[in-house]
């Protein structure tokens, strides 16, 4: 889902490319399978708000500055928003499934601490507050 989201980025924004003659660049298996280990650790520590990146890099066997590098060349996204983004999707799948009855206790789930801040950036990314999808 968040690959399907790079795309369509990329698509819209082809300038942000680093492909001479502007395409969207295929992303290799290699980096399919990594990636997908990536969003395991993550989906594993989504509901820990101080779940750190240093933690993932630890699991991977890399060092935080190359494990920010390979992130955001695969996805277009630094390890921050790309957990940011699984968060708020996992919020929304919460919202619309009806899995928790308030928005303070789906915000906790996804692993935000501050209520507030998770409706403005709820908001903010899908042009909705999270009450009004809620069932």
């Amino acid at each position: 889902n968040l690959l399907n989201n790079y795309r369509e980025r990329m698509e819209l924004f082809p300038q942000n490319t680093d492909t001479p003659d502007g395409k969207i660049p295929v992303i290799a298996e290699v980096d399919i399978e990594w990636l997908k280990q990536v969003e395991a650790i993550f989906e594993k520590n989504i509901k820990d708000s101080s779940f750190s990146i240093e933690k993932t890099s630890r699991a991977l066997h890399l060092s935080t500055r190359q494990f920010q590098r390979r992130l955001k060349r695969i996805t277009g996204l630094s390890p921050k928003l790309y957990l940011q983004e699984m968060r708020l999707q996992k919020a929304k799948d919460y919202l619309l499934n009806g899995r928790y009855a308030t928005v303070k206790e789906t915000a906790y789930a996804s692993g935000f601490q501050d209520v507030r801040y998770f409706s403005d950036l709820f908001q903010k990314h899908f042009a909705v507050v999270p009450s009004s999808i809620m069932r």
